[in-house]
């Protein structure tokens, strides 16, 4: 469905039918995606993206539902199958447009439907026992993935026809990022989406108040195991655009990795990466970013360190905290100069004030 559809809003501006008022450049333009918008079209701008996946939920017994409350957005799974999109008061931050509103309730709905890897804390593991009575309908997608989807498969379902205002942002980008978007994809419409989708990653990191990040200066962050919860905000446009670089789309309904047995969806199982493995990049430009995601998973041995950590030195001497996770592997963290590793009362590492 159209962005213009769902709100009703006023034809493209001028630079998107090739037409350009004396004394303005293109890119000087306003697009319609650059409008202030009201939380009432908010709603409707996310209501929007919940009817385009309606067909998904309903295949999975559940419905969404969207509602503007408390200062939070997020997305709540009920045992009933119920999936409710919460609008908080957070995101109506200043610079907040119409195509960030849109991208923001795919990401919502990419926890839902957007599959491997999946969170893996407390409340995916109530989501876990819930799907084998037959309850939830989901296991809640990493923060990453469901970036990933919002760009990958939602916003072009949400913006595919929306050729003309495509277009005009053929301006909106640098050179080098249209140069990424053209060696994928060899159709003017294709292109165009790709543009309108990484400018919405450069709009997105802007308004998280990253000012200093940009589809040109991807990360060179490289994790040691993936990383469910939310990175920072130049990961975060990287995999915006990736997903725009990824011409792999999910075929069906199925959510990608959500097949039995549940119980190792929430932890570190190279099954579930391979069930999902249909839905997804698995090489090239529009692969999930490392500074993120780690392909073929396997649970570190973190045999050799006690469970609440212990003291090290690094290679440096310097006395150090050590910590080990199956997800993560040994981590290593140098205290600061003048203090040293300790172990507390319970046995736990702490940098401590050195006393002589």
């Amino acid at each position: 469905m159209a962005t213009s559809a769902i709100l009703g809003c006023s034809s493209p501006p001028a630079a998107a039918l090739g037409e350009e008022p004396d004394g303005v450049e293109a890119s000087d333009m306003p697009l319609a995606g650059d409008e202030p918008v009201s939380e009432a079209e908010v709603k409707l701008l996310i209501e929007g993206v919940t009817a385009a996946y309606a067909p998904e939920a309903q295949a999975h017994g559940a419905q969404f539902s969207v509602r503007v409350t408390g200062s939070l957005t997020r997305i709540e799974f009920a045992a009933d199958r119920t999936w409710s999109i919460l609008v908080g008061s957070d995101l109506f931050r200043p610079g907040l447009t119409r195509d960030l509103a849109t991208f923001i309730g795919c990401h919502e709905v990419g926890h839902a439907l957007g599959g491997f890897p999946f969170k893996d804390g407390p409340l995916q593991r109530i989501q876990v026992e819930g799907l084998e009575q037959g309850q939830f309908g989901t296991v809640s997608s990493s923060e990453g993935q469901s970036d990933y989807f919002a760009s990958k498969d939602c916003l072009p379902r949400m913006w595919g026809d929306d050729i003309d205002e495509n277009s005009a942002y053929r301006t909106r980008v640098s050179p080098a990022t249209k140069s990424r978007c053209d060696g994928v994809w060899a159709g003017d419409a294709e292109r165009d989406l790709c543009y309108r989708i990484a400018a919405v990653a450069n709009d997105f990191g802007v308004w998280l108040g990253r000012t200093q990040v940009s589809t040109d200066t991807p990360s060179t962050t490289v994790v040691t195991g993936t990383n469910v919860n939310n990175t920072g905000g130049q990961c975060r446009v990287d995999t915006i655009f990736a997903g725009a670089l990824c011409q792999v789309r999910n075929p069906g309904t199925d959510i990608p990795g959500l097949v039995p047995p549940y119980a190792r969806l929430v932890e570190i199982d190279p099954t579930v990466e391979a069930d999902a493995a249909y839905a997804a990049c698995a090489e090239g430009p529009g692969a999930r970013p490392l500074c993120w995601f780690r392909p073929n998973s396997t649970p570190y041995d973190c045999s050799s360190v006690p469970e609440l950590g212990d003291c090290a030195v690094t290679e440096e001497g310097v006395s150090a905290t050590r910590f080990c996770s199956p997800r993560t592997g040994i981590e290593i963290y140098p205290c600061f100069e003048g203090t040293s590793c300790e172990l507390d009362e319970e046995g736990f590492p702490i940098c401590e004030l050195q006393t002589n």
